[in-house]
Parts: C-alpha cells; structure tokens; sequence
C-alpha cells in the first residue's frame, strides 16, 4: 500500500484549511488582533503543555511505582505529544484541537472512543485458538532428576 499520495493530501491540505481559517477569522476581527489570538493561544497552548505534560508524567510514574500498568497514562502521553505538535502548527484549527488534547476532560473522552473503536475493530477480526492438556500429577517435577536443593556453581568475591 502506497501512503505517499495520502500524505501528499494532508501536507496540502493541511496548511489550507488553515490559511483559509486565518483568512476568515481575520475578516471577521481583523487580521492583527486574529495574528494576536493566534500568539496568545501558542503561549497558552505552551504553558497548558508544561503542566499537562508534567501531570501525565507523574501519574505515568505513580502507576508503575505502585505496580500497576500504565497504558493509558503513556496513551495520555502520546496524545500530550500529539497536542504539542498541534500547537507548533501556526493556525487555529491545529490551535483548537491542540488545547482540546491538552485538557484532561475532553482527551480522556477522546481517549475513550479511540480505545473502544479499536476493541470493536479487533473483537471482531480476532480468533482464539487455545488447546489445553492435563497433565497427570506423578509427571510434574518442581526440580530437576529429583533433586532435593538446587546446586550453584560459580566463584564469589567477598567485599566487606
């Protein structure tokens, strides 16, 4: 499957639709106080970022001190990640849906949705195979030969 046309499209499209975002925006306020909102929300976005970003990063880090898997903290990351790069993205569109990946409420929903269209996506294309045997109880060994302790070989330096 060849995806360069497909990014072909998105690197076009892309800087259009926000041109013709900024163009829109700059009619209906004005074009410097529509390139000051554009300022103001990178800043904004910027600073949201550095908060969220440290935000996840500790609960990432909570999660896994406590013995806990940590896949939707590192999603919440990557979706962090995504917000920053939206952000760096000059234009309102990217702007909007930067700051709404960078607020906790609206990400975990959008988080919410990724996660179950893929469950319903892989419940239907995934099949189980598992085959099991009982295995009689005089043919399990816990230790090998029948052995009582386990035997180490090896040299140690004592440093005290």
């Amino acid at each position: 499957m060849n995806r360069f046309p497909f990014l072909a499209v998105i690197l076009i499209l892309i800087p259009a639709i926000e041109i013709f975002t900024f163009i829109q925006v700059g009619q209906a306020i004005g074009y410097l106080l529509a390139l000051l909102l554009l300022i103001v929300m990178t800043i904004a976005g910027s600073y949201l970022l550095r908060l969220e970003g440290l935000a996840t990063v500790q609960r990432v880090m909570s999660a896994v001190s406590s013995g806990k898997t940590a896949t939707l903290e590192v999603l919440e990351g990557l979706m962090v990640g995504i917000a920053a790069l939206l952000l760096l993205i000059p234009g309102f569109v990217s702007d909007v849906i930067g700051l709404l990946l960078l607020i906790p409420v609206t990400r975990r929903a959008i988080l919410k949705v990724l996660v179950s269209q893929k469950m319903k996506s892989t419940a239907h294309t995934a099949t189980y195979h598992t085959e099991a045997r009982v295995i009689p109880p005089e043919q399990i060994t816990i230790k090998p030969h029948g052995q009582t302790h386990y035997d180490y070989e090896g040299e140690y330096v004592r440093k005290d």
